[in-house]
């Protein structure tokens, strides 16, 4: 009797990051554009995101910002982010890089945040 095994999917996962470079001030993320942002901080950023468009209502978004800080630069977020462990979103530590995962189930009106890797 021969048996045949399942073979794993081999397919590639890969997401374009739009590299918004240099940053300082405000800030817009257009979740319309990526799901993937890399920014450079050059000073302290007051984020906003354009609201997402074109998807179904009560569909699962999930968003990436990669953080560059050249410096002890804070981040302020909009009132619809929350921090998935309850505590107050921090500022970077010098010269860190930071990745974090932003997650929405009502088309961007409330945003959940975690980090997730850092020195990438």
């Amino acid at each position: 009797m021969s048996v045949t095994k399942p073979v794993k999917n081999q397919m590639a996962f890969w997401e374009k990051i739009n590299d918004l470079g240099n940053v300082n001030g405000a800030v817009n993320i257009d979740v319309n554009i990526s799901t993937v942002h890399m920014l450079t901080l050059t000073s302290n950023v007051s984020l906003t995101f354009t609201d997402i468009t074109n998807i179904p209502d009560k569909s699962f978004v999930s968003l990436t910002i990669l953080i560059i800080g050249n410096g002890t630069f804070t981040i302020t977020f909009p009132g619809s982010c929350k921090s998935t462990s309850g505590m107050a979103l921090q500022p970077l530590i010098p010269n860190t890089r930071l990745a974090l995962q932003l997650f929405t189930v009502d088309n961007g009106v409330s945003w959940k945040v975690a980090p997730f890797a850092t020195d990438f």
